[in-house]
């Protein structure tokens, strides 16, 4: 028998943090991407993936320097 309650059983207290998709992040935010998913009818795996993808696109020129830093050590 699991001791995890299902989604619709969990309740999370104000300014508590949450887990969503193996990232921990506050309520707030965890809901602003549920209703963002909703809206862009995708999977929070997904949403997460794009976002990842456009922030490494917008961010590539550190991105690289950072990698090419660390492979100097």
């Amino acid at each position: 028998m699991s001791r995890l309650k299902s989604p619709s059983e969990r309740k999370i207290a104000k300014g508590r943090r949450k887990i969503l998709v193996n990232f921990e992040t506050t309520v707030s935010r965890a809901e602003r991407i549920n209703q963002a998913t909703w809206a862009l009818n995708l999977s929070k795996r997904e949403f997460l993936e794009q976002a990842i993808d456009s922030f490494c696109e917008l961010h590539k020129e550190k991105i690289e320097v950072i990698a090419a830093l660390a492979a100097a050590k």
